[in-house]
């Protein structure tokens, strides 16, 4: 059985190891208009996902703070372009925000010689001044690690692309030396000139021009305007470092509410379970535990908010709040017939962040040996050194004979803290020092005798995910010669950043800036190689359909190295380098992997040394522990040979026996054909024929297909422990790995890989490169192939279009109060009857309709999801959903935002909703209506008295019954549904009312795109859009842009065409344009606009060869 696994938008059939970055749109779950757009966003709260790690440094000289492990991929508005904004751990703010200055020229020089070397220009120039952007440059000047960094030229063209990405109508084209840039605005265009010698203060200069005149001709109101100042600062911020940026308002907001000590909260650990927020854990000693919630409850309100379709972001900030107030939390649980209402009162809540275990692991002599395991997993916090001093007492009385100290997928803390660690186990050296922009002044930390813990050796265990204050720990320790370090190479962050804070009116942001480098022990900068094992240990996965083995980039998807524009470290000597190879291990979940601890103790403590024994790599750290020499001296690693030589011997003949368990001899060639050399012919095949020599193999989304390698020994010996792997761009069909074994002279054995296309995916080619490997030298024969290509045929996908109308006549629904008259009001509880129908070419397979609210506890939605599954094309469904106006809104208006989502296919309408509230008005006139009344062909039906939206038109006379009226409004039932009339367009009387043959009316249409054929591949450098965008109103205007997921890994789509409808009420709109092409796999959307809320897209993928070898080669070659 495969162990659990995640990778997005694809089965869970592979290992752990395997994580795909969040990177590559095609295999994201949610739809990528979600993750990278330019047009304004249809989305609602942030999406939390793998991240960078950080140091950062509070102004006031208190000592660095580090990230969680996360980032946030915001919505268009708060994005930033294509920035991803990190979370911060900070315990303090920020002194010394500064103003605006302007500083001399030879100020400005002597501070960064090569980029700001004249004065501020006066403000006589009359362009507006951008107050955040001048802000961010005159701390760039004086305060950036490198001024070598700083080049104004780069900064103006990168913050103009930030412009063209922020804003719809505009396109920027720079000339190819830099010295002006031609700005398109709609229709309108002016070219702008760089000065002669451009200095940092003429980046502000040029692009409040540029603004000035985007200002002029585009649609920007004055908070759009500032939302585009904030991408534009992170734009010129992105040309320094990755972890330089701008923290707007609400996410500098977010982050200190999260992060503030000053806020507390109840001690429960929460997450979606079927569409619920549910309770996952309740932590012992906190508020909640104090009162009645049990693990599995359902939080259904939280005070006076309904957390129908709630996000748990937004549960979270309702539940957090300051110590000693009380929130009331409402659960559901099995057996209540109503939800039972919990009060509790909210404290800082404590987590441990240091785990400690005593485990016995047989010695030399074989005789059980206590070692003890110490697991920080979490960050570095304040209390992390007296957590561990504590957990270290308990060891010493335990009396053990090593330890195991676990950093694994640490992602830094408090510098503080990681450098009291580090102390512990130390009595003299150099621990770690900061370095910044002038490097004879250095901060330095080092080993005082305050607490040194017994001098028993010292494992210390690392992956991919150590980074920051945990590469402190383990490369200090490492470089001292205190400790050995095994697991695999980290993350290599070695840099510091500083928090600036600034208001500007009512709003409160942040500058993130690096400051300084920090050098570990030895003067070693980790920053971006990480710290290098002593021992590198791999995981080999052998399951009976899929193998991880031999494939190393599964742990170096995303390293500091990776991010562009990352700097260069002061020493890039790796930390620590042995001449041992790799240690690999069986991984938990293989075939035949066996539980190693004892099994006959219940006991809390035995069941979890047991379960840390079956971690293989704490099981070879305690093993290699017991074997280290008291740590009198510095360790040699030399001496570690002989114990790496007998745990590899015993760790392969596990992986032996379990490729044996899915039929695979993987025996080692005899001592006689170890240096000898074969030849082998591969191929691939259907299963019957060979696929010639262009293989491709074609999956059609939502199911799976088998790729068939067959190896042929054409040889005169037997050749041992064959495999092939692949090599693709996409990490979903990257090391996928074919183990044969041994293959005998004229033998073919045959391997095959799964290879699953999700519903969700559009059709799209990916090339994928093989080779094949043996114990012996292979040589290549004739007749072999090298790739294959793999072609996702998508599936016809569904557009949604949408109606929606407040139903609140008491006669329609026993929960329903209201005067009836399709108006929302204070007071009434409605239904909100949504009409969606599928316009597209496909069916909707899960079709969901979710409703948000956006006014906070005036409204209460007592149902907001409903599912309607199937939608077939062309077809209509209507959900119902139930809420409540308890008060007036601010502004008079509530909001919400609906979205209609088909989950299998990962099509989506996001669209906001303002419903005006009305006054109090009188039930229905009864008395002056007529009974039924006669309607003409062409005639309308409203949603509400108010007569101003239609939501249907009649395609034959028809009778309806009235039951009231309002004004000069009759309302009428039409086919089960609630409507208007007006009085003037009916007459009285008339027959039965029958079913009413109508057109439904639906508000919310975006427009459509459609596309002449485009090829999924070419041999070109380009390729040709034709098409049309049409909608059932008006098209603004539509664009295109193209992003490559590996050339623009951390940057958005280039937007390469843009046009405005000539006439603003026109509704068809031809455009075409030549799409440029990057090698490899190309991500093309256009975007046809129908304002600025609602638009339409179309996506493909078009995969052009020409160059691509030669680019994927220079890739791997950059990499490790």
């Amino acid at each position: 059985m495969a162990p659990p696994s995640w990778s997005p938008g694809r089965p869970s059939q592979r290992p752990p190891s395997c994580l795909v970055p969040a990177c590559d749109r095609r295999n994201l779950p949610l739809p990528a208009r979600w993750v990278q757009r330019a047009p304004r966003p249809q989305t609602g709260r942030a999406a939390a996902h793998l991240c960078r790690p950080s140091i950062l440094v509070d102004r006031r000289g208190e000592g660095p703070y580090g990230l969680l492990p996360y980032r946030l991929v915001l919505p268009r508005k708060f994005r930033l372009g294509s920035r991803q904004v990190p979370l911060l751990v900070l315990c303090g703010t920020v002194s010394g925000a500064m103003g605006l200055f302007a500083l001399d020229a030879a100020g400005a020089r002597s501070r960064s010689p090569k980029a700001a070397a004249t004065t501020r220009a006066a403000a006589s120039r009359g362009v507006p001044s951008l107050r955040v952007l001048d802000w961010s440059l005159w701390n760039v000047a004086r305060n950036y690690l490198d001024p070598d960094r700083i080049r104004p030229e780069e900064m103006i063209a990168a913050a103009l692309e930030e412009v063209e990405r922020q804003v719809p109508e505009v396109i920027v084209s720079l000339r190819d030396d830099g010295r002006s840039a031609r700005v398109r605005v709609s229709t309108a265009e002016r070219t702008f000139d760089l000065p002669p010698d451009v200095a940092l203060w003429d980046v502000g200069l040029v692009v409040a021009d540029v603004l000035s005149f985007v200002r002029e001709h585009a649609h920007l109101d004055e908070d759009r305007a500032r939302e585009v100042e904030y991408a534009v600062v992170n734009g010129a911020l992105a040309t320094l470092d990755p972890h330089s940026m701008l923290l707007p308002p609400r996410v500098f907001e977010d982050m200190k509410t999260s992060t503030q000590g000053s806020f507390g909260g109840l001690g429960i650990e929460i997450g979606m379970r079927e569409g619920f927020i549910t309770v996952l854990r309740v932590i012992d000693g906190n508020p909640a535990s104090r009162v009645d919630m049990r693990p599995g409850d359902r939080i259904v309100q939280i005070d006076g908010d309904s957390t129908v379709t709630m996000t748990l972001d937004e549960a979270v900030k309702l539940l957090r709040g300051p110590p000693g107030t009380t929130v009331s939390v409402y659960v559901m649980r099995e057996g209540l017939p109503k939800p039972k209402r919990l009060d509790i009162t909210r404290a800082i809540i404590k987590l441990d962040s240091v785990v400690g275990t005593v485990v016995e692991v047989p010695g030399g002599d074989g005789t059980p040996q206590k070692v003890g395991v110490v697991q920080i997993p979490r960050n570095f916090a304040q209390t992390t050194p007296r957590e561990l001093h504590d957990k270290l007492e308990a060891f010493r009385r335990e009396q053990v004979r090593a330890l195991v100290l676990d950093l694994r997928g640490n992602p830094g803390g408090l510098l503080a803290s990681a450098v009291a660690v580090a102390d512990t186990f130390l009595s003299s050296g150099m621990i770690v020092a900061t370095v910044g922009r002038d490097p004879d002044a250095r901060d330095e930390s080092y080993a005082s005798e305050r607490y040194d813990f017994d001098p028993v050796p010292l494992v210390v265990l690392v992956d991919q995910f150590s980074a920051s204050a945990s590469e402190i720990v383990a490369g200090s320790l490492a470089n001292l010669g205190r400790a050995v370090v095994l697991g695999r190479q980290t993350f290599g962050k070695g840099t510091v950043q500083a928090l600036y804070e600034r208001r500007y009116g009512e709003d409160e942001l942040a500058l993130k800036l690096t400051i300084a480098q920090y050098l570990v022990a030895g003067d070693v900068s980790i920053q971006g190689v990480g710290v290098t094992p002593h021992v590198t240990t791999v995981p080999a996965y052998i399951g009976k359909d899929h193998v991880e083995y031999f494939g190393m980039r599964r742990f170096a998807r995303l390293r500091e190295a990776d991010f562009r524009r990352a700097i260069t470290g002061m020493n890039q000597a790796a930390t620590q380098r042995t001449d041992l190879p790799p240690l690999y291990y069986l991984a938990p979940g293989s075939e035949g992997a066996e539980s190693k601890g004892p099994k006959d103790d219940k006991s809390g403590d035995a069941a979890r040394a047991r379960m840390l024994l079956e971690d293989p790599e704490i099981r070879i750290g305690a093993t290699v522990a017991l074997t280290l020499p008291p740590p009198t001296a510095p360790v040699d690693p030399g001496r570690l040979a002989p114990t790496i030589r007998n745990l590899a011997a015993s760790e392969e003949k596990r992986i032996v026996d379990s490729l044996a368990a899915v039929g695979i001899d993987w025996a080692p060639p005899p001592q006689a054909s170890a240096g000898g050399q074969v030849a082998l012919r591969a191929v691939l095949t259907d299963g019957t024929d060979i696929l010639g020599d262009a293989p491709t193999v074609t999956v059609e989304a939502g199911k799976t297909s088998k790729v068939t390698l067959a190896v042929t020994n054409v040889s005169q010996a037997p050749a041992y422990r064959v495999r092939a792997i692949t090599d693709s761009d996409d990490p979903y069909l990257d090391e996928r790995e074919f183990l044969f074994g041994r293959i005998e002279p004229g033998e073919t054995r045959t391997q095959s890989i799964e290879v699953a296309v999700a519903e969700h995916e559009r059709s799209h080619m990916d090339r994928v490169l093989f080779s094949v490997h043996a114990a012996q030298d292979v040589t290549t024969a004739p007749g072999s192939a090298t790739y294959f290509d793999i072609v996702a045929k998508g599936l016809a996908r569904p557009a949604f279009a949408v109606g929606y109308q407040i139903v609140d006549d008491p006669a329609l629904g026993k929960e329903i109060r209201g005067n009836g008259d399709g108006r929302l009001q204070v007071g009434e509880r409605v239904q909100l009857r949504v009409d969606v129908r599928n316009r597209g070419l496909g069916d909707a397979i899960d079709t969901w309709v979710t409703l948000r609210n956006r006014s906070g506890s005036p409204v209460f939605l007592h149902t907001g999801r409903e599912r309607l599954e199937t939608i077939e094309k062309n077809a209509q469904k209507t959900a119902t959903l139930d809420l409540e106006l308890r008060e007036m809104p601010k502004g008079g208006t509530a909001e919400f935002r609906i979205l209609v989502s088909d989950n299998k296919v990962a099509e989506v309408l996001v669209e906001r909703l303002r419903m005006p509230v009305a006054e109090e008005a009188p039930p229905a006139d009864t008395a002056s209506a007529p009974r039924a009344v006669e309607v003409g062909a062409g005639g309308t039906i409203f949603a509400s008295a108010d007569l101003l939206r239609p939501v249907a038109r009649l395609e034959a006379p028809a009778t309806l019954r009235a039951t009231g009226a309002f004004g000069d409004a009759i309302r009428v039932r039409w086919n089960g549904r609630l409507g208007f009339v007006r009085r003037s367009d009916v007459t009285e009387g008339g027959g039965r009312s029958r079913k009413v043959k109508a057109e439904t009316i639906l508000s919310i249409t975006p427009p459509r795109v459609e596309i002449d054929d485009v090829p999924l591949r070419t041999d070109a450098n380009h390729v040709r859009i034709r098409g049309r965008a049409t909608d059932d109103r008006a098209v603004r205007d539509v664009y295109v842009t193209v992003y490559n997921p590996i050339e623009d890994r951390f940057e958005g789509g280039d937007k390469v065409f843009y046009r405005a409808a000539d006439d603003p009420s026109d509704a068809d709109l031809s455009f075409e344009t030549e799409v440029p092409l990057a090698p490899g796999a190309n991500r093309i959307e256009i975007h046809a606009r129908e304002d600025d809320e609602l638009e339409g897209t179309k996506v493909l993928w078009v995969f052009s060869t020409r160059g691509w070898a030669e680019a994927h080669a220079k890739r791997r070659a950059r990499q490790p």
